[in-house]
Formats: C-alpha cells, structure tokens, sequence
C-alpha cells in the first residue's frame, strides 16, 4: 500500500504509529499495572534505597510488623484505587479503540 502511494519513510511511520495509538496505550497501561504490582522489579530498580525511597508495598508489609495497621489500610487502600483507576483506564482505551477502529 505504501508503494502504490510512493509515501516517505517517515509517513510509513507516522501512520502505522497512528493505526497502533491505542494499542501502544493498552501496552503502556498494562506495563504500569505490572509494574504496581511487582515489589521485587521495583526494589530492583531503586525502591527502597535505605533512608532515601520505600515502595507501597514494601511499606504495607514494614507498617504490618510493627503494629501500625491504620497506615497500612490506608496505604493498601490507596494502591487498590490506582490499580483501579490504571485498569479503567485501560479498559476506556479498549472501548475507544473499537469505536474508532476501521472495521
């Protein structure tokens, strides 16, 4: 199709990158809910550096054993909502992508 046109390479990619929007965003989104999820890659990664950062999670299990569980529920609470929000997110991008797909 693109030689028919005898379009430019930068063309071919800006119109598959335009065709692939809304997937490259459902990969983007499900990345982030991995990521939230995943104590160990983030530890890794820099989470939890001593005295610097701590991740949600590694801190609802610290609070846990020390006895604090206010903190903790409302820690655990606030990573359910994003979890929540990253999950409809993805599922309105879905949404709008069969809308606007070319079937």
């Amino acid at each position: 199709l693109f030689k028919i046109f005898n379009a430019k390479k930068i063309n071919k990619i800006i119109i598959i990158l335009w065709d692939a929007r809304f997937s490259m965003l459902t990969c983007v989104l499900a990345g982030l809910g991995r990521a939230l999820s995943e104590v160990g890659a983030i530890i890794i990664v820099g989470g939890n550096i001593i005295h610097y950062t701590r991740v949600m999670t590694t801190t609802i299990a610290l609070e846990t054993s020390r006895g604090n569980l206010t903190l903790a529920m409302s820690l655990g609470i606030i990573l359910i909502f994003i979890a929540l929000i990253l999950n409809s997110l993805a599922l309105i991008v879905n949404g709008l992508s069969s809308k606007y797909s070319y079937d």
